[in-house]
């Protein structure tokens, strides 16, 4: 099962958003609660205003889990506080540094991609192969996506202390480096330098990809450091599955923070905002539109993305049956075409007992002054919509 499917099967047992329409809160009073949450992580709140519809949605979920737990708001906050710090010392070396990490940051987003794909069952797996599995994970995991998040801080810290790095220099840089500075400064431990086995996240990378580990009466054994000062730790299953989790959750925090501090700068840094979508696989742009999608109280039952034809089937988490609310799905055609430069786009649309009620299609070839790349949001009105589609309601029977 890839990433969107999971996401799409699991979405109305574990998402918050759909557990609040299933509650009965309209959608008024979602982005109202959702506001609320992430209005304390703003300074500037008419970038809120202006990017609560997208593309915060991308990242609700997650911002929502860490916001549970107060040792991961602690450490969202500790993030964002070195990134204003460094605005303030420094305003063109901070935003230069953005920039400066951008391509890895977004390389890594779609590297991450190709990790959650190729997950698996690990069930049934022997202990030996749990192991070398959960270390590929843990390794390319450090290495491809987390590394740049950290680089990135590092370069935050020493602009603030006033002795700012160049880019080149720190790409260069060994990753123990980093960490051991970071580690130094005394911020971001849980990050750099996880508990309960304080080993710092360079080390289970050299363990993942050096192979330091071997098995033993159901026991994993690591080595890590470098020989005469070599160190061992053991641990057990469930404590490497807890450090693949570990993992996934200091992702989730870095690239919320990182996502929060650029849009909530948005005047500041201009083009640099986190929707760069040359850069994003195929899979990236369709999580998006799942988040906006279901941010408006809509679930994404299925979808097919072909060479000339898009086609998402949704279902209404609602129970508004007006046609207002039914006639909301024409405004996910512009962003869907943006996304996928289809000709055709469909969309049908289910009520909330999964009973189909209409399809929506559109050429998009033949309605180029809706979708167009010029176009700007203010421009797109119900009425161009209405008449750029023919819209086939199902038999009641």
């Amino acid at each position: 099962m890839n990433v969107i499917d999971k996401h799409i099967s699991g979405f109305e047992q574990n998402s918050y958003i759909a557990e609040l329409y299933k509650l009965g809160f309209k959608p008024q009073e979602v982005h109202k609660i959702l506001y609320e949450k992430f209005e304390p992580y703003f300074e500037n709140k008419k970038h809120l205003d202006e990017y609560i519809f997208t593309p915060l949605p991308s990242i609700v979920e997650t911002f929502i889990s860490i916001t549970e737990s107060e040792e991961e708001r602690k450490l969202l906050s500790e993030i964002l506080s070195i990134f204003r710090s460094a605005l303030k010392k420094d305003s063109q070396k901070c935003i230069k540094a953005f920039k400066n990490w951008d391509n890895d940051i977004f390389r890594g987003i779609s590297q991450s991609v190709s990790i959650l794909n190729l997950d698996r069952d690990r069930s049934k797996m022997s202990l030996e192969d749990f192991a070398k599995d959960c270390f590929e994970y843990v390794g390319n995991f450090i290495e491809v996506i987390i590394n740049a998040y950290l680089r990135l801080i590092f370069q935050h810290v020493s602009i603030i202390k006033g002795n700012s790095k160049k880019f080149e220099y720190i790409k260069a840089l060994d990753l123990g480096v980093i960490i051991n500075s970071i580690i130094n400064e005394k911020i971001l431990k849980e990050i750099v330098n996880p508990s309960p086995w304080n080993i710092p996240l360079n080390q289970w990378r050299n363990i993942a990809q050096h192979y330091k580990y071997d098995i033993n009466n159901n026991v994993i054994l690591c080595k890590y450091g470098k020989f005469p000062k070599e160190k061992e730790i053991k641990i057990f299953k469930m404590e490497l599955w807890l450090l693949v989790n570990k993992l996934a959750k200091i992702q989730g925090i870095l690239k919320v923070a990182h996502h929060l501090f650029i849009l909530d700068n948005k005047n500041k840094y201009g083009s640099i905002l986190p929707h760069q979508r040359e850069k994003l696989r195929k899979e990236s742009k369709i999580l998006d539109i799942f988040s906006a999608i279901s941010f408006q109280g809509f679930h994404f039952v299925n979808y097919s993305i072909k060479h000339n034809k898009t086609k998402f089937i949704l279902k209404d988490l609602t129970y508004d049956q007006s046609k207002n609310r039914q006639m909301q799905i024409l405004n996910f055609l512009y962003p869907i075409w943006h996304n996928f430069r289809t000709k055709y786009l469909e969309i049908e649309y289910q009520n909330y007992e999964n009973k189909p009620i209409f399809i929506v299609k559109t050429n998009t070839e033949l309605n180029q002054n809706i979708f167009r790349e010029s176009l700007q949001i203010g421009e797109l009105k119900m009425k161009d919509l209405l008449d750029a589609i023919d819209m086939t309601f199902y038999s009641k029977n």
